[in-house]
């Protein structure tokens, strides 16, 4: 939905909330008082007052403190009168459908080609079961419903779709502050949208405990037409389905959420636990999304925060505490997908441990996605195909960008690429960094130890530029980076990188051994055809941890830019040992790059916003490093990790060049003082960041 078109729709639902007036010709309002809880259409009763010509559209029917329980041969009060229905509070004045006896829902919003609206406020409507359609309200034939300050509660469609509201062709909802809960349906447990339908969901309501058969156990859409839904402010939260959509179930529409809570949601034979969404754009703006689960342990489900098949934005939200029992703990993303400022943290995938070959515990791509100026931390991916924080595949585009972004403390157990797992297409690291994850545990029939602690690449293009690749560790090799290039097919190149502290068999030998604790490249069948071209980069103070492991910081056919080491001595290898390099040896610098201790806040800006401070943390330089000013200016980047400009005179000898790694010296100091590579505290990152969205704050 564009922004003209949220305007305008806001614009009408807000007229329509105000005054039904807005549709109807209205002259002078009145009030008419319900005297009697009876339901036999008697004079006093609601069902009498409804139907009475002496009540026209824009009158007030006040109904006081009390239990009506449907006539069960009357059924359903039709209302076909732009009128207010207005109770003494939604704990005080109950309409019952009657259930069983009825057969039939509470009211049926029946108005005619005038578009005349509805207001039912301060009430609970509950205990229809139609066996059709609107288990509790139905909104028939494009009408309008405002629903205010009330409670749907405990209906049952059936067979038939919205358990507790069925909003019909062309017609329009606004829930204000109110609840939808505990309805049951075929699709659409609490609410369904039928096509052209328009809804806003708002200040504080909720929609919460319901069930769906087939799909969106809180909300339902059609999937033959356009929808448009606007959520603010409010919270969907433990709703359930076999199919789709724990939470909800977008087909067809375009919805913007913000400030809105999904949690506790799940599906059982479906995906996207939280959301799942197809078909035209959906946005989340400052959201939690939250404890949903896609899956149990006889399904395997895919995105147990969201499922995306479509364009979605994600932007200042946190995905937190989310599993799959298949891909995907946080999201499955199969077509455009942008995440910016947000935190994607704690989720899992193969929660049930049935090593199905699943991975990606915060994200499985397939599609393309973009992450910026973002979180990913503490994710976990089981006996899978690896990819604890982030795994990127080329079943449907493959295409993934990592921009500004934290990715840490993420695992993938029995398996590879604790940080990030690559088989896509594409895969750009910039501006990032990647620290403290780990890649443990066997795999292959327990034949060999997981591989690439930081990022495990499978021979597909990889490019990481400016970024800092730290702390990371792998039982098998490659502690930081491990490449294989078995097919020929991708090559790794590397510009101004610090790749530093990472550990390869960090088990001490386990089943396999492990080389290169800083980047182990190599194909896995014995061909030497995997490449890195490697300019500007920082290799050190890396380990290979078992007494048979080779190659600390490198290992294996290591192809460096022989033009860069041409010009200039471009790269830091601290010990050479096994990296089996290619070029001119003049152009390798073997020496201690001389780091800070550990990880931290170095300061910059964000990589979206120039006003905002950066997420990530670098390994700054000492004073006297070799690396500073040792750079090839004509490939190195503009700026470094941290946004700061390149090159500066970081060694005072009034020459200005740029340095090696991620990190730029400032040229008033020629670096900072402290201590050496050696045990270094990598633990500087954080999990904080954007951290839990602080608008979700609100709802909570």
């Amino acid at each position: 939905m564009t922004t003209s078109r949220i305007t305008t729709f806001l614009a009408v639902l807000a007229a329509l909330a105000a005054s039904p007036a807005a549709f109807a010709d209205c002259t002078t309002p009145q009030t008419f008082d319900v005297t009697s809880p009876n339901d036999d259409g008697s004079p006093g009763t609601l069902r009498f007052l409804v139907n009475s010509a002496s009540v026209q559209d824009c009158d007030t029917i006040e109904v006081p403190p009390g239990l009506i329980v449907l006539d069960g041969a009357l059924g359903q009060i039709k209302i076909k009168k732009s009128i207010t229905i207005h109770g003494a509070g939604a704990d005080e004045t109950i309409i019952d459908g009657n259930g069983v006896a009825s057969n039939d829902r509470i009211f049926e919003i029946d108005t005619n080609s005038d578009g005349l609206g509805v207001t039912l406020s301060g009430i609970t409507v509950r205990n229809g079961k139609p066996a059709s359609d609107g288990g509790g309200i139905l909104v028939n034939n494009s009408g309008f419903l405002n629903l205010v300050g009330s409670s749907v509660i405990g209906n049952d469609a059936g067979a038939g779709d919205g358990g507790g509201v069925y909003v019909s062709q062309g017609g329009g909802l606004v829930v204000d502050g109110s609840k939808i809960a505990e309805n049951t349906a075929n699709t659409g447990g609490g609410l369904f949208l039928n096509i052209n339908s328009n809804t806003l969901i708002a200040n504080g309501s909720e929609i919460s405990g319901n069930t769906a058969t087939i799909g969106g156990g809180g909300i339902g859409t059609d999937s033959s037409n356009s929808i448009n839904m606007e959520i603010v402010n409010s919270r969907i939260v433990d709703n359930k389905t076999d199919g789709n959509g724990g939470g909800i179930y977008h087909y067809w529409g375009s919805s913007t959420l913000t400030n809105v809570e999904i949690s506790g949601n799940t599906t059982t034979a479906g995906d996207g636990g939280g959301i799942y969404s197809e078909y035209d754009m959906m946005i989340l703006d400052n959201c939690l999304i939250a404890n949903n689960r896609a899956g149990d342990t006889s399904n395997d489900q895919y995105g147990g925060g969201i499922t995306s098949y479509y364009s979605m934005i994600i932007q200042n939200s946190t995905i937190r505490g989310n599993q799959a029992s298949a891909s995907g703990g946080g999201i499955y993303n199969y077509d455009d997908m942008s995440v910016q400022n947000s935190t994607i943290a704690d989720n899992v995938s193969d929660f049930d441990d049935n090593q199905n070959n699943e991975g990606g515990g915060g994200v499985y791509n397939e599609g393309r996605f973009y992450l910026q100026d973002s979180i990913v931390s503490g994710n976990v991916s089981n006996d899978a195909s690896g990819g604890g924080g982030l795994y990127n595949y080329y079943g449907g585009y493959g295409h993934m960008l990592i921009d500004g972004s934290l990715i840490e403390n993420n695992t993938a157990t029995n398996n590879d690429g604790g940080g990030v797992r690559h088989e896509g297409y594409t895969l750009n690291v910039r501006n990032s960094t990647i620290a403290n994850n780990k890649a443990k545990g066997d795999q292959n029939g327990g034949s060999e130890d997981s591989r690439g602690g930081g990022i495990y690449n499978v021979g597909d293009p990889l490019a990481i530029t400016n970024s800092t690749i730290v702390g990371n560790e792998a039982d098998g090799s490659g502690g930081g980076i491990y490449n294989d290039d078995s097919d020929c097919e991708g090559t790794l190149s590397l510009n101004n990188v610090t790749i530093a502290l990472n550990t390869a068999d960090a088990n001490d030998g386990g089943v396999s051994g492990g080389d290169g604790g800083g980047l182990y490249n190599g194909g896995t069948n014995g061909t030497s055809c995997a490449t890195v071209l490697m300019t500007n980069t920082i290799i050190g103070g890396n380990v290979a941890g078992g007494a048979g492991s080779d190659g600390p910081d490198c290992f294996n056919n290591f192809a460096v830019d022989e033009d860069a080491l041409i010009l200039s001595g471009t790269n830091l290898i601290q010990d050479i040992t096994s990296c089996d390099t290619q070029g001119s040896p003049a152009g390798i610098l073997s020496e201690d790059p001389l780091f800070e201790t550990g990880l931290a806040d170095n300061g910059g800006k964000s990589a979206g916003d120039p006003e905002a401070p950066a997420i990530v943390k670098t390994l700054a330089l000492q004073n006297g490093s070799p690396a500073i000013d040792a750079g090839l200016d004509s490939t190195c980047e503009l700026v470094d990790e941290r946004g700061v400009e390149r090159p500066a005179d970081g060694d005072g000898d009034g020459d200005a060049h740029c340095d090696l790694g991620a990190f730029e010296a400032a040229a008033s100091s020629g670096g900072t003082t402290g201590g050496d590579t050696t045990g270094g505290d990598t633990t500087g990152g954080t999990t904080g960041g954007t951290g839990d969205s602080g608008g979700c704050s609100l709802i909570r």
